[in-house]
Formats: structure tokens, C-alpha cells, sequence
């Protein structure tokens, strides 16, 4: 089966691949512009493998050629194997036994190229016949692939006009997504017969696409990249007084980009990208490197967003800081996603009344250095070393962006989603815990209906080294779970050294982790005020001191 090609040593590799594989392989060559020579080849094949139920037709010739320089014979020589090829296979096979037609055709088609008018009228023509052939054969599945430039492989390559084309914008398609996508083509019941697929293609006057206007949000004023549907990159520029939360999350000099305020804009920019409504659950959301935003400076940040299925976006923030290379934070938007799971963690049940910890007093400006905005924690119903319990606001803060700029949000109250997460630095109060990552996030829209107050349970999940594991559940008055957290990663960026007393229910939650650094072993440990009693001193009462015994055991057995 391979001595008439072996002088072509990449198509008798491929050949000899297959057959490993097991599949039954046969060769026939013939000039696909003869009718004749391809009919005895089909008969040769079909006498040893069977009736042919598939076809995928990729010949093509292309001599690049100025218009004024083509003849006549210049246009037959260059339909000749794109169009009369096709049709001298399908007269060739039986047409009743055939189930899927794939053709090779080209973007050129519809865009046109200097030197390649011949070469667009072919695949124009290749185009319209396999409309016309799905329309008579509603029995067989027809795809003609209109491609642009591949890397590595393909006409471009050969032609050398891969560079070329990319400096006037054209992105080539890599191999392995080509054939992805071809295979997306062919599995899917309802693409139609005819479909472009290309990568960038710059400014092509002749190449119509849906462009419908973008929805105006914070993150999406300033478009660098835009094709609808398939990719956007968008530019924003931060300081304090374009976002003036920034002021409000300051550590150690500098304010950093809020991982909330960045998955917000994520979802702008893939909202924007698709044109698709509702909120997306969030996946293996990652914060690789902060976003710093020097205190009388600005930071240029570049989100983009692309299409990778048919309820799939993957979206990257970039930042002028690492030259717009290196990727800060990432996410995965799934938009047909479930709805919120009910379940576990879920709230203590009544009878101990609320810890001991005023968020106020004892947390924000020293454990927590989150500012106003963000200050939405309330009461503490639980904590522990590795649970809280407590009750947040959600407050629909009107100034999150600068007056002149798109306020609208997409995602509920930012500043409620912060504190679902630095609600849980109660749990480590030695050290400043910053998220590094989120397994799935569902979360809950902006809208009117929103809660003004949720409650929130977090379970410690796992550690590893410096980071910390959550599952996380806001649940709304009524009981429902209205934003859930699979897997947030928290992670201490440093140690802290405390000079003032400790607040009861944080030195608790120090010590259970300090017991176990020391002697290896899990404990349960609560730390309960003597009311009315100085430092030093303790209640001589024995019912008074069985009460809190009985109140501090009960809070360490949860």
C-alpha cells in the first residue's frame, strides 16, 4: 500500500501512523481534475475498504498572481482542483451511501488578497457548491472550512507569507487548534455549511462581522482588540481618583487592584466579549501577582477575554508593571453553569449568643487594613481556628468609579465580597492573608433584590504551607444559599508581631494553632472574658464560673 508514495516521506509516515493504530489504510493516486482517473481510484479503494461514506476535500493550487497579469487559463488552472475536483469525486462515489463532505476552503474567499483573485473567485465558487449540495443532500452533513493562515503547516507556509501577514495583523492558527476546531464543525448538528474560521485578521474592510454596540461598564470603555463573539482586549487606566476604593485598600504604602474589583471586571470583559446576559460561576480563578498602584501614580491594567466553548470564557488580566506579559489574575466563566448549591458550611445553631469581637474595635485598622468600603463585617456568631460564623452588610455603594465613568456592576456589593473573604483572617490574626485562588466561585448578581445583610460560614478545608483552604456559603435571611466558595485560597504574605492584648476570641483561635505547631495534635480551644473583672483578677463565684466554663467549652465544641 505504500510503494507509490514513497518518494513522499511525510505522507507515508502518516499512512504507517494510522495503520498502527489499527486502521485499515489504502492509497490510490490520481489527478483529481481527471474524472476519469478518479473514478478508477475510487473503484480501486471501495473494491478493498467499502462503500465511502465520508469525503474531506483539501486540494487547492495557488500561484500568486497581480490581477492584470491572470488569463483565462489562469482562473481554470486555479479552479480546476477546488472546483472540478469536488465534482469529479462526487460523481465518483455514490451519493446516497454519504454521510459528511468536509472541504478545504479559504478566507480569501470573502476577504480577497493582492495577488489572488484567481485563488478567491476558487474558493467563492468552492463555497457556493457545497451549499448547493448540502441543500439537495439533507441525508449528509456538508462543512466548508473558509480558513485563514495556519502555522507551521498548510498553503501559507509553503507560500511563505506566514510573517508577512502577521505584521499586517494576521494571526495565524496553530495546528492543534485547527483541528479542534474542525472538529467542533464537524460534531455539531446545527453549524452551518459554510463556516470562517480564522485567527486575528486585522483590519479587513471586505470581512463583515456582527459588531453590536459594547455595553458601557468600567471595564469596557476602552476596546484595543475587539471580534465580537470570539476575543476582546480592553485597557483601563487606575489611580485613586478613576477608583476611588483603591484608597480604601492600601498595605504598606501601596493600594492594590481588590481580587473582587478584578473579577468584576472579568466579567465585564466577557459579558462584552459574547453579548451573553446573567452571571457566570467562576473556575479555578487564580491571583498570581498583584496589581500595585503607586499612591500618586497609575496603573494601566488589559483584561482579555476569549471564547473557548459555547458557555466558556477565558479571561486574563494583564498589567503595565510586567509589561503587559506576565498574567496577575485569571479566571475561567462558565455561563450555563448550575445554580447556587444548597448545603454545608451552614450557620451555628442559637444558645451562645454572639463572640465576643467588635469588627470595629478589634479588626479593622489592625488585623484587617481594609478601609470603609470594605468594612462590612457586623457580628461573629463563631470563631475559631478553622470556622466563623458571622453577619456582613451589603450596601450598593454608589461610588465605587469616578462620576464620569460607567458605575453600573455586574456582580453584587464588592465590598460584601471582601469580607466574605478577610472575615477569614479571624482565623489566622498573626498573619496578613491575601487570596491567591478560587476553585469555583457562584456568585450573586447585582440587582435589587439583593439582601442588605447576609450571613457567611467558612469552614477551613485543608493547609497547605502558607496557604489556607475555605469553603465559604452566604446565606440570606430566608436561609438560601445566595453565594457560594469552592476552595479560596488565602495565603500569608507575612507574620504579624502584636504589641497591644489580644482580643479574646483571636488569641483563642492563636493558640489552637500554636498548640498544634507544638505538640502535632488537633485541639479545640476558646478563650471567654471574665465580664466585670479586671486584668488579673477572676470571679470568686462558682456559678459564675461554671457559666463561662460551660460557655467557652460550648464555643470550642462548636
Amino acid at each position: 500500500v505504500y510503494k507509490r508514495q514513497a518518494h513522499d516521506e511525510a505522507l507515508a509516515a502518516n499512512l504507517r501512523r494510522m495503520a498502527d493504530r489499527g486502521v485499515r489504510v489504502g492509497y490510490a493516486r490520481a489527478d483529481v481534475t481527471d474524472p476519469e482517473q478518479v473514478c478508477a481510484a475510487v473503484a480501486e479503494l471501495t473494491a478493498g475498504l467499502g462503500p465511502v461514506t465520508a469525503v474531506l476535500h483539501g486540494a487547492g493550487r495557488n500561484e500568486p498572481a497581480a490581477l492584470a497579469d491572470l488569463t483565462e487559463e489562469d482562473f481554470q488552472r486555479t479552479l480546476a482542483p477546488k472546483v472540478d475536483g469536488l465534482l469529479a469525486v462526487l460523481k465518483a462515489v455514490d451519493p446516497s451511501a454519504l454521510k459528511l463532505l468536509v472541504c478545504f476552503g479559504s478566507v480569501i474567499g470573502r476577504t480577497g488578497l493582492r495577488g489572488e483573485a484567481h485563488y478567491a473567485t476558487a474558493n467563492e465558487r468552492l463555497a457556493d457548491l457545497a451549499e448547493r449540495f448540502a441543500d439537495a443532500s439533507p441525508h449528509c452533513r456538508v462543512r466548508c472550512v473558509e480558513w485563514s493562515v495556519w502555522s507551521g503547516v498548510g498553503m501559507g507556509e509553503k507560500l511563505s507569507v506566514v510573517e508577512s501577514l502577521a505584521r499586517e495583523g494576521i494571526t495565524p492558527i496553530s495546528p492543534d487548534r485547527g483541528v479542534e476546531v474542525l472538529l467542533r464543525l464537524i460534531a455539531d448538528p446545527d453549524a452551518p455549511p459554510v463556516t470562517v474560521v480564522t485567527g486575528r485578521t486585522g483590519e479587513m474592510d471586505t470581512l463583515r462581522r456582527e459588531l453590536p454596540p459594547l455595553p458601557l461598564h468600567r471595564f469596557t470603555v476602552a476596546p484595543l482588540v475587539r471580534y465580537h463573539g470570539a476575543e476582546l482586549v480592553t485597557e483601563a487606566e487606575l489611580n485613586a481618583g478613576t477608583d476611588p476604593y483603591l484608597g480604601d485598600h492600601l498595605l504598606d504604602g501601596n493600594m492594590l487592584l481588590p481580587a473582587v474589583i478584578g473579577m468584576e471586571a472579568m466579567c465585564q470583559v466577557a459579558a462584552a466579549a459574547t453579548g451573553w446576559s446573567g452571571v457566570p460561576v467562576l473556575e479555578d480563578v487564580r491571583f498570581l501577582r498583584p496589581v500595585v498602584v503607586p499612591p500618586d501614580g497609575t496603573a494601566r491594567v488589559r483584561i482579555a477575554a476569549t471564547v473557548t466553548d459555547t458557555d466558556t470564557v477565558e479571561v486574563v488580566l494583564h498589567a503595565e508593571e510586567s509589561g503587559f506579559v506576565a498574567e496577575h489574575f485569571r479566571a475561567r466563566l462558565v455561563y450555563s453553569g448550575p445554580p447556587v448549591p444548597e448545603g454545608p458550611p451552614t450557620p451555628c445553631g442559637p444558645g451562645l449568643g454572639d463572640v465576643p469581637l467588635d469588627p470595629a474595635a478589634d479588626l479593622y485598622g489592625d488585623v484587617l487594613f481594609q478601609g470603609d468600603r470594605f468594612r462590612r463585617l457586623r457580628r461573629f456568631h463563631r470563631v475559631s481556628a478553622r470556622h466563623v460564623d458571622a453577619d456582613l452588610s451589603v450596601d450598593e455603594v454608589p461610588d465605587w468609579f469616578a462620576a464620569y465613568l460607567p458605575g453600573g456592576l455586574l456582580l453584587a456589593d464588592p465590598g460584601m465580597r471582601d469580607a466574605l473573604m478577610h472575615g477569614n483572617q479571624v482565623c489566622v490574626p498573626d498573619a496578613t492573608l491575601l487570596p491567591s485562588g478560587i476553585d469555583r466561585l457562584y456568585p450573586l448578581a447585582a440587582g435589587a433584590d439583593v439582601p442588605k445583610e447576609l450571613r457567611c460560614t467558612a469552614v477551613e478545608r485543608e493547609r497547605e504551607g502558607s496557604t489556607y483552604v475555605y469553603d465559604i456559603a452566604a446565606h440570606a435571611p430566608d436561609g438560601r444559599v445566595v453565594e457560594r466558595w469552592e476552595g479560596l485560597r488565602l495565603t500569608a504574605v507575612r507574620q504579624r508581631t502584636r504589641s497591644g492584648p489580644w482580643a479574646a476570641p483571636l488569641l483563642a483561635s492563636h493558640m489552637e494553632r500554636t498548640v498544634e505547631e507544638l505538640t502535632g495534635q488537633r485541639v479545640a480551644l476558646a478563650v471567654e472574658p471574665d465580664a466585670g473583672h479586671g486584668p488579673g483578677e477572676a470571679s470568686t463565684d462558682t456559678g459564675v464560673r461554671r457559666s463561662l466554663t460551660a460557655r467557652a467549652a460550648s464555643r470550642a465544641l462548636g
